[in-house]
C-alpha cells in the first residue's frame, strides 16, 4: 500500500535540506520499531536548527561591524561537497538578491583540499579574503592560498584575523558577506559576536 505524506520544507536553508529531511523522513517510516506520530516529524523539520550551516547573523558584534546595507552569513563549509553545495546557494541567492556582491572570508586545516574548494569561486566573486585559523597551527598559511587565489584569477587578500577582516570590510556596502572554510573559523566567529 502506497502512503503519500505531505511535508513544508524544513527550517535550514538550502535546497539540499529538503533532500535531507525528505531521507530522514523516509528513514523514520521505514523503521517500524519507533512510535512517532507525523506532527512530531513535522515538528522536528520546521523547529531544526543547525549553527553554522548557512546561518545569517542579524545581531551581535559581527553584524555591527559590517555596513547596515551589507549581510553576513556562517558557513562551515570544509570539504570540497560541502563548498559545491554553498556556491550553489550563493549563486541561487545572488540571483533573486539586490545585494550587489559577494565576500568571502575563509580559512582552512592544512588537511583540506583548498586548491579544489577555491576552484568552485572563480566567478561570481568579489573578493575573498584568507585568514589564519585562531590558535590553531595546522592551517594553511595566507601566502599559499593566495597562490592558490591569484592561480584562480581571484581577487583576494588576506587580515591576520578573522576580527582585523570584519574591521578592514566595515564601509563596503551592499554585499553578502559569508565566513566559511572551517568549523574552527565559525567558533571563532561566535566568540568575536558575543564578545
Amino acid at each position: 500500500m502506497n502512503n503519500n505524506y505531505y511535508f513544508y520544507k524544513p527550517s535550514l536553508i538550502g535546497e539540499h535540506q529538503i533532500f535531507n529531511a525528505a531521507l530522514a523522513i523516509v528513514a523514520l517510516l521505514a523503521c517500524n520499531k519507533l512510535s512517532f506520530s507525523k506532527n512530531s516529524i513535522i515538528n522536528g523539520i520546521e523547529n531544526t536548527r543547525w549553527p553554522g550551516r548557512l546561518e545569517k547573523i542579524t545581531n551581535g558584534n559581527i553584524k555591527n561591524m559590517i555596513h547596515k546595507s551589507s549581510e553576513i552569513w556562517l558557513d562551515g563549509a570544509h570539504n570540497v561537497d560541502a563548498v559545491k553545495i554553498l556556491k550553489k546557494w550563493i549563486d541561487s541567492y545572488m540571483a533573486s538578491n539586490k545585494k550587489k556582491s559577494v565576500i568571502l572570508i575563509c580559512g582552512f586545516l592544512k588537511n583540506k583540499d583548498a586548491l579544489s574548494m577555491l576552484n568552485h569561486f572563480k566567478e561570481g566573486i568579489r573578493n575573498i579574503i584568507f585568514v589564519p585559523i585562531f590558535d590553531n597551527n595546522n592551517n594553511f598559511l595566507s601566502t599559499d592560498l593566495l597562490k592558490i587565489g591569484k592561480s584562480y584569477n581571484i581577487r583576494s587578500s588576506y587580515s591576520n584575523s578573522l576580527l582585523d577582516a570584519l574591521k578592514n570590510i566595515h564601509d563596503i556596502k551592499e554585499s553578502v558577506i559569508i565566513i566559511f572554510g572551517s568549523l574552527y573559523l565559525i567558533g571563532e566567529a561566535y566568540k568575536i559576536n558575543k564578545s
